[in-house]
């Protein structure tokens, strides 16, 4: 049995002290909580327990209080659990329960807010439960008070109460939680950091370009990157292009209102002179040029298609086989390089679909598939693809 005791000599550090008495003699606060956050694998057990109690079995061995048949001094008052000891006499979690109910507490029903409930189940069963205790209380604390507000009706639970909001770290943090338990509904960061600094990159220019480049980068650009996070195949290059389309065309207002003209009122001539004084917006701005002409803001300018330039290597069907049976047997070529020169010359995919492909899209057949109807590989090209995906590839049962 451990209880509480009076001024005593601790055992374990020889300080006078309140002390907690346990069977091997009394121990001060300081000492009790080393020992419950240091647990150790108890020799009995074998489970990760404050070891302080001597063994009913073996002697001079301490073990937990479990194995000692004792009450434990280091269990919770609320749970009698021994992890995340937190204070005197609770444990983390327990504590983190109540003050996240009286955070989340709805005031007209007493109970946790109906639509903040994914979030307290979420944050009571975090992992490290003190590491939410810290992120509710530590200065400035947005994320408790935003969801104090939440709770209490005063703010809407909504993505436009964040996107009226700064894009701070914290602010940013509270939305994504709040999205990963399912309160919010899902959404893109990058998308909505391009939104933002789209306002912001199209301040400088007048009332009417500003409409233009804005519908074009919102009609245009943000709808085809949404798509492409919507399927999954947001990147980053991507974002960096919308960007660097956008900024070439506020590069153009900008210098249209120094000419004292409007990207809607300018002249070939003008455009021709813009891109002789900026040679690399050519191929940048192409597509923003021809915007304005379908959108029956300007049909005046126009910035000609150039044909691509990719190179041409023209190679006979002996040389081609020859290439095929090289990568087949060559064992001083990298195993990768073989496989992926394989998938170039027996499908005709283009390099950059080969180099994306994933591993799962990669299946042990007869004949071997690229993830779509492709024409099939001879049988011999699958031994060097045995030898690098065996272990990871999807056999077909």
């Amino acid at each position: 049995m451990t209880r509480q005791s009076a001024s005593r000599e601790c055992a374990r550090c020889g300080t006078w002290t309140t002390t907690v008495m346990l069977p091997t003699g009394p121990i001060c606060y300081r000492c009790r909580r080393h020992l419950a956050y240091h647990p150790a694998v108890c020799p009995e057990c074998f489970e990760l327990r404050p070891i302080a109690y001597p063994s009913t079995s073996t002697y001079n061995v301490l073990v937990c209080a479990g194995c000692a048949d004792e009450e434990s001094v280091f269990a919770c008052a609320g749970c009698g659990r021994e992890d995340n000891p937190c204070g005197a006499t609770r444990c983390a979690r327990c504590i983190l329960s109540e003050r996240l109910t009286g955070l989340l507490a709805d005031p007209g029903t007493g109970s946790i807010h109906a639509e903040l409930v994914p979030l307290y189940d979420e944050l009571a069963g975090a992992r490290r439960p003190q590491s939410v205790i810290t992120w509710l209380q530590k200065p400035p604390a947005t994320g408790r008070r935003l969801l104090a507000l939440m709770a209490h009706g005063e703010l809407p639970i909504s993505h436009d109460t964040f996107r009226a909001l700064p894009a701070d770290r914290s602010h940013n943090y509270l939305r994504e939680l709040l999205t990963g338990a399912g309160v919010l509904p899902a959404y893109h960061p990058p998308i909505e950091q391009m939104e933002r600094w789209l306002d912001a990159t199209l301040a400088p220019l007048g009332v009417e370009d500003a409409g233009l480049v804005g519908r074009y980068a919102r009609w245009h650009l943000l709808r085809h990157l949404r798509r492409s996070a919507e399927r999954g195949e947001l990147t980053k290059s991507a974002i960096y292009g919308a960007r660097t389309n956008i900024n070439g065309a506020v590069r153009l207002g900008q210098w249209a209102a120094r000419q004292g003209t409007t990207i809607t009122a300018l002249t070939q001539p003008q455009l021709e002179s813009y891109l002789a004084e900026y040679p690399g917006a050519r191929d940048s701005q192409q597509r923003f040029v021809a915007w304005p002409g379908r959108a029956r803001a300007n049909r005046n300018v126009t910035i000609p298609w150039r044909g691509a330039t990719s190179p041409e290597v023209i190679v006979t069907d002996t040389d081609h086989w020859e290439q095929i049976n090289r990568l087949l047997h060559d064992e001083r070529i990298a195993l990768y390089a073989r496989i992926g020169g394989l998938f170039t010359l027996l499908f005709a995919q283009p390099l950059q679909t080969i180099v994306a492909m994933r591993v799962d899209q990669v299946t042990r057949r007869d004949a071997a598939r690229s993830g779509r109807p492709d024409p099939p590989s001879p049988h011999p090209s699958r031994r060097p693809v045995d030898r690098e995906h065996r272990p990871r590839l999807a056999v077909p049962r």
